[in-house]
């Protein structure tokens, strides 16, 4: 392909990344109300945990009241939901990192799993002192009557936070009835009548309301999380059509541009089917990835538009850095890892800071960093048959640190001699993944075994086996988790297993699968093993 073919398509480079953009499960709400209901849920929880808190420890600080307790045999009784309390703290506790990180879904499950903690905690401490004879089973009215404008003012504050959602004025309606309902000088009239039933009734009504408000958004916001994600998407298309017509414009063949890219409105025409028949919670977590390829689409069509790149031999950066800094170029060459081939010339000084890789053509060679990389894999900084050597262009800004020359990439596109497949062909018999799965306060832990039942040795490209987690999303398997790992070069010989340990922080329920990629040593052949498993 032409320069001017590389400056106009540039942009639909990007767009390569969205055949893997369907997401993990999120919460259903949009991110707004999502947000507020976690929040809200983990306060809620944080109070309950501060009223057991508040009775556990002043019933431990009272010696009268702990030695009716033993006296009574209730004492192992008594220590067991003492741990019950410890245990809804760590699971709250969970649930503000969950709110801290974004993840409101998490956060919402473990806020909820965290009170029903208390809760169990809190009544069962009553009947044992009840048990005990410390306390009797009837409740003063004075008490009821605190209890329940307790409740009426929860209530309220709960309205006010639907009230600020979007689309609140839909319920409009039905927020102030239960508003009305929720009238606290009336409620204090009744209580101060004795009339508690009547105030009960009026709150278990307002509740009923306010459920019902929160139900009809719920459902209202289900079907615009829908429409959002295909009304970005077709602005995603128009994106694709831009660069058409500025390959037309400029004279340039467009089928031949835009068919080297690959068929990108097929791809967007098969993201819009696929979204009409997902979940509402699966599409939130792929608008959340979209929304990101979205934003850095349009950034870099600003920035072809604005900036045309300048074709560039590596030697003529070297021999002028300075000169050569801060312009946008286009270096066509091909992928060497992090090894400089032999005989040309190279930077002088340090590597640059960050995740880099090495490019060269005839007149030298030059680090690349960072950069959106159309390839069939990761590019790791070792020498991957199918990748060494492979042609490379690199569209991107010279930069120079510390003397060092290199190029800061904006677009990747590497093209092997032979493109391996998506998932590589297994070769018969070469690896062999058994996966034992053990739930936690904080998720799963996956304890995976990789044994090498072949008569080669395997070399993997880390110290997990190049191991990653996929889940599956209707009838397509998309990447969920890849373990942190050193980035060193792993031998297994036949007959040799491997253990590796997974932390998977509350995955969604469903069906997973751990795939190991690695390669033959001799041979240089792919290789794959695979284990699935579910989470319940």
């Amino acid at each position: 392909m032409r320069l001017k073919g590389l400056n106009l398509a540039a942009v639909a480079l990007t767009l390569i990344l969205l055949a893997s953009m369907v997401a993990q499960a999120a919460a259903i709400a949009p991110p707004s109300a999502e947000g507020t209901t976690a929040e809200a849920m983990v306060n809620v929880a944080t109070k309950a945990e501060a009223r057991v808190k508040a009775l556990l420890n002043g019933i431990q600080a009272n010696s009268t009241i702990m030695a009716a307790v033993e006296n009574a045999g209730l004492k192992e009784a008594f220590d067991a939901n003492a741990s019950l309390l410890a245990e809804g703290s760590a699971l709250l506790a969970s649930a503000n990192e969950s709110l801290v990180a974004g993840n409101y879904s998490g956060a919402t499950t473990k806020a909820v799993q965290a009170m029903r903690l208390f809760k169990d905690a809190f009544i069962n401490i009553h009947r044992i002192l009840e048990q005990a004879g410390v306390e009797g089973k009837g409740e003063k009215p004075e008490v009821k009557a605190q209890g329940l404008l307790i409740a009426i003012k929860r209530a309220l504050e709960r309205i006010e936070r639907i009230e600020a959602l979007p689309d609140a004025k839909e319920v409009e309606g039905i927020l102030e009835q239960a508003r009305a309902l929720l009238n606290t000088m009336d409620a204090e009239q009744l209580l101060a009548q004795g009339n508690v039933t009547g105030v009960a009734h009026r709150l278990a009504e307002a509740n009923k309301l306010i459920m019902q408000a929160f139900k009809e958004l719920k459902s209202k916001a289900e079907g615009d999380i829908r429409a959002r994600a295909e009304k970005f998407i077709e602005r995603l298309k128009k994106i694709l059509i831009g660069v058409e017509e500025r390959a037309r414009s400029a004279g340039l063949n467009v089928t031949e541009v835009m068919e080297s890219l690959g068929n990108f409105s097929q791809l967007m025409d098969e993201l819009i089917e696929r979204i009409r028949s997902m979940k509402p919670g699966d599409i939130k977590g792929m608008m959340d990835e979209l929304k990101d390829v979205g934003k850095k689409v349009e950034e870099a069509a600003h920035s072809f538009k604005e900036v045309r790149p300048t074709k560039a031999k590596v030697g003529d950066i070297l021999s002028n850095p300075d000169g050569w800094k801060n312009k946008t170029v286009v270096v066509i060459g091909n992928y060497y890892g992090s090894s400089p081939p032999e005989g040309l010339k190279g930077p002088n000084g340090k590597t640059p800071s960050g995740s880099w890789w090495i490019i060269a053509d005839e007149t030298g060679w030059i680090y690349v960093v960072d950069g959106w990389i159309r390839a069939p894999t990761k590019l790791p900084k070792i020498k991957l048959p199918e990748l060494l050597k492979a042609k490379a262009v690199v569209i991107g800004k010279v930069e120079v640190e510390n003397g060092t020359p290199y190029v800061y990439a904006i677009i990747i596109n590497i093209v092997p001699q032979a493109l391996p497949p998506a998932i590589p062909k297994a070769v018969s018999g070469a690896l062999s993944l058994t996966v034992e799965k053990e739930q936690t306060l904080r998720g799963y832990t996956l304890k995976v075994s990789v044994a090498n039942v072949g008569n080669e040795i395997v070399v993997f490209q880390n110290a997990a086996c190049g191991i990653h987690v996929e889940r599956k999303v209707g009838d397509l398997w998309t990447h969920y988790h890849t373990p942190v790992s050193a980035q060193v070069i792993l031998e297994l010989k036949p007959g040799e297993t491997r253990a590796v340990t997974i932390n998977l922080p509350h995955p969604p329920k469903g069906a997973y699968r751990v795939v190991a990629i690695g390669w033959l040593k001799d041979s240089h052949a792919l290789v794959e093993g695979v284990a699935e498993f579910d989470i319940p």
